[in-house]
Formats: structure tokens, C-alpha cells, sequence
């Protein structure tokens, strides 16, 4: 049985999650956001309710049908370290895509999870796909594995068009050469010439999403599902949440946490449609995640601080228990509307709910990883189920 697709989409900069999935319900959320806090929905702003204290701001208004379906939920709260804040983006970001905050651990979580996935044909070219330029750390390590932001273009460089003979000698030369090498340089030298042979004779952008860093690489899945790939893993950057100054209008998709919100949500709402009406099949989980949030109160420059308690979307189109928020150790109905205020630590919203609870539920209820395989890839974690998957 091939594996369902695991997509991490990091959103580089510290996403403010209370804009996203709003607690426009709770009194002290809208006193200490002033100008930037999300409207109550009231039919005409765009703003939809997720429930009776949450809503989707127009920018993200996209995926209420979604929500709707079942197939999306938020998690509130979430941290790399629920003892105290890690305000540094390196560190945080670091923690986050090896899975464990040991600063000797060099490959990624995924990677790691990647490994030990079977493989329903041992001779697939490619396993996982870094859309970077770079192979993220998220994936580093990773068996049979490429980087590139833009696979339809993927080649090797200054040698020619990919049709020209001189191109075709070299990857011939390069394949020989790595063939006659010891390995681990063999394996991963005869296994990048090969994907790149896969990718090169594929039929790109048969499903266009939304131009921008999420949707171009949700295509490309879309693309390679289609083509017969048994992709397991992708990893998504998507920069630009580090938004210290002049957010407003924040709701709306005109400004840029606006834009960045709406480009995110478009391009999941694109590829659940594509992917529902595709010829070919997948089971897929998708995870959005940030190193961290942003403080409760706004900045006198209209913007909003590093801050503590995060988030993380989760879209599956199969095995989510869907259609839920989970908030921790608050919830904006507590204590008369001010729920949110008593887990304000120092204008931060406390982190209650570590990030490993989320993706260690996926990879032992999507993946049906042991206890075995989780402590490999969660060093020292013990999974705390908080009911995201069924």
C-alpha cells in the first residue's frame, strides 16, 4: 500500500497564527490588536466563521469549504520548547526541521521518516523533493532525494540544451563515472542522474495553482502524482512572515500579510480541487509550519513582535479529524471571553502544545509508525496524542 504524500510547507519568519485562524471571540484579542485584529464575520467583510469563536480572515476565506469537507484543522499554541520562548529564528527554525533540539542532530525529521517508509517499487527515482534551491534541512538526509525550486527546469548547468548531444554525453559520463565510484558517492550520484532523467521526460504544468512559492510546488506534486511518481515527502519554503511594521489592511488580501495569507490559501484551496479531480489518486498530509508566533499585542509601527505560542494547519484529503481547532491550555470561550489574556507571558501567547505532538500523530496514524520508528525520528519524545488523525 503506497504511503500517503507528506508536504511540509514552512512558513519562514514566524506566521502570526492568531490572524489566521482568529480567536475573534476573545475580549482581550481584540483589545490588545486594535486596528489589527480580524473582524467578526458579519456577511460582507469576507471574514468566515470557522465556529462560534474562530474565524478565517477574508484572506484565507478560501479554505472554509474545505473546513467544511472535514479535510483542514488548526493547532494553536505550538512550540519548540514549551519551557520557554526561543525568539531566534535560526534556533527555532532549527529545532523545528530536525525534529529535535540537540544541536548535533544534522538531518531532518522528515528525512529521517522518509528512510523507513517502504517503497512500493524499490526502483523509484524519487522519494522526496526539496522545492528549494538548496536542499532544506527538513529533508537533509534523505534517500533518493533533489533540490530544486523548479523541477520542470531541473538540468544540469552550462552545458547546453537538454536536447543537444554534448547534454546527453554528459549525463552519460556522469552516470558511468558515479558508477565506478564506492559508494555512498555511487548510490547518490547514479540516483541524482536518474531523477533527473524522471523529471526531464515529464509533462509539466498540466494543473496550474496560483504563481507563488506554494502553489508552484503543489503543482509540481499534483504533476508528478499524475505521472506515476511515488513521491513520499516534499518540503515547501515560503518566506516573508517576519512582519514587524505596517500590516494594515491585515484581513484583506491588499497588504502583505494579506498577500501572503491569500497566496497560502489559495494555492491549498487549488490543490485539494486538483487533486479531488485528478485522474490519478493520492492520499497526501499537508503540514504548515512556522518557527514560532507572534506577540498578542500589536507595535507602534502597526506590526507584530516575535512571539512564543505558533501554529500548525494540518490538510489531508483522508485520516484527518477534521474540522477542528485545538488550543492547548486556552480557548477564547474560558473566563468570560478572556481566555487568551491568562495565557499572556509577557505579551506572548504561551506555548502549550510541542510541535513533535502534531507531526509525530501524522507519521503513527497516517504513516502507522511503531513506537520504535517514532523514537528514531523524535529522539526522547514520547507521543502525546491530541486526536488530530484518525
Amino acid at each position: 500500500m503506497t504511503s500517503p504524500i507528506v508536504i511540509s510547507i514552512f512558513l519562514r519568519g514566524g506566521m502570526d497564527f492568531l490572524s489566521w485562524c482568529a480567536p475573534v471571540k476573545d475580549t482581550y484579542y481584540s483589545f490588545a490588536r486594535g486596528a489589527l485584529k480580524i473582524p467578526r464575520p458579519d456577511g460582507s467583510n469576507g471574514a468566515e466563521w470557522l465556529d462560534n469563536h474562530f474565524a478565517l480572515p477574508p484572506a484565507a476565506a478560501p479554505l472554509k469549504s474545505i473546513w467544511n469537507a472535514g479535510q483542514i484543522s488548526f493547532v494553536h499554541s505550538v512550540g519548540v520548547d514549551l519551557s520557554e520562548k526561543v525568539g531566534s529564528h535560526f534556533d527555532a527554525q532549527r529545532r523545528l526541521e530536525v525534529g529535535d533540539p540537540d544541536e548535533s542532530v544534522a538531518t531532518g525529521w522528515l528525512a529521517r521518516a522518509v528512510n523507513m517508509l517502504p517503497l512500493g517499487n524499490p526502483a523509484t527515482p524519487l522519494r522526496a523533493l526539496s522545492h528549494t534551491p538548496l536542499l532544506a534541512r527538513t529533508l537533509s538526509g534523505a534517500e533518493k532525494t533533489v533540490a530544486t525550486a523548479d523541477p520542470a527546469a531541473f538540468a544540469l548547468p552550462t552545458v547546453g540544451p537538454r536536447d543537444s548531444q554534448h547534454y546527453t554525453w554528459q549525463k552519460l559520463w556522469l552516470r558511468e563515472t558515479y558508477k565506478r565510484s564506492a559508494d555512498p558517492v555511487r548510490e547518490a550520484g547514479v540516483s541524482t542522474v536518474t531523477a533527473l532523467d524522471t523529471l526531464e521526460s515529464l509533462n509539466w504544468g498540466g494543473t496550474p495553482l496560483p504563481s507563488g512559492p506554494v502553489g508552484d510546488a503543489l503543482g509540481a506534486v499534483v504533476d508528478l502524482v499524475q505521472s506515476g511518481i511515488e513521491l513520499q515527502a516534499m518540503h515547501v519554503d515560503y518566506g516573508g512572515w517576519d512582519l514587524h511594521a505596517n500590516l494594515l489592511p491585515l484581513g484583506t488580501a491588499l497588504g502583505t500579510m494579506g498577500a501572503q495569507m491569500a497566496h497560502l490559501a489559495e494555492s491549498l484551496a487549488g490543490f485539494h480541487a486538483a487533486m479531488a479531480a485528478a485522474p490519478v489518486q493520492r492520499d497526501y498530509v499537508i503540514l504548515c509550519v512556522s518557527e514560532f508566533g507572534r506577540r498578542i499585542p500589536a507595535n507602534s509601527s502597526a506590526g507584530l513582535d516575535h512571539g512564543w505560542g505558533g501554529g500548525i494547519t494540518i490538510m489531508a484529503n483522508t485520516g484527518l479529524n477534521g474540522a477542528r481547532i485545538v488550543t492547548g491550555a486556552w480557548h477564547p470561550s474560558s473566563f468570560a471571553g478572556y481566555g487568551l489574556q491568562l495565557q499572556e507571558v509577557n505579551g506572548d501567547l504561551r506555548a502549550s502544545v510541542d510541535f513533535r505532538d502534531v507531526l509525530a500523530e501524522c507519521l503513527a496514524k497516517r504513516l502507522g509508525f511503531d513506537s520504535t520508528q517514532l523514537a528514531a525520528v523524535f529522539p526522547g519524545y514520547l507521543l502525546n496524542d491530541r486526536g488530530l488523525f484518525v
